[in-house]
This record gives structure tokens, sequence and C-alpha cells, in this order.
């Protein structure tokens, strides 16, 4: 898997997060992922615990406010499968 197919599936995944959100949690992710997003984003690519770490925070935050109930929406999914091959 591309390193650019693993950041639009990341892309894609918050993207059908923020599409299946209250208002009430949209305001949450926005607030609670923007710190590991900016990790994400300064991260060298010699700092790849820094991106790991960035990731697992994302993930974790995503799936604490949209609760176990929650999963992408299905043409999300077939996409990120058919992204990443």
């Amino acid at each position: 898997m591309s390193a650019l197919a693993k950041y639009l599936s990341l892309t894609l995944y918050v993207g059908a997060a923020f599409r299946a959100a209250d208002a009430n949690q949209r305001a949450r992710l926005t607030a609670e992922l923007q710190p590991n997003l900016d990790q994400l984003r300064n991260a060298k690519p010699t700092e790849p615990l820094l991106v790991k770490n960035a990731l697992v925070g994302l993930m974790t935050t995503i799936a604490e406010v949209m609760g176990p109930e929650w999963t992408v929406d299905g043409k999300t999914e077939e996409f990120i499968r058919k992204l990443n091959g």
C-alpha cells in the first residue's frame, strides 16, 4: 500500500465520520482531532513513531466520539478497499 493511498484512506475515513456525525459529535471531532492532525502534519518522514501515534490518536478519537455502533458507510468503505487493493 502506498503512502498516498494510506493518507487518502485516512481522509475518506475522517470525512465519513464527519458526514455521519450529529452537531455535538462534529464539534467534538473538530476540537479533539486537531492536535493529532497537527502532529501528523508536522511530523518528519524520519519520525515514524510520531506519525504512528498521530494516526492511532485520530482513529481512537473517532471511535470514542462516534461510538461503538458507527461504521464507515458502504460506499466509502468500498472505495477505501479499492484504493488499497
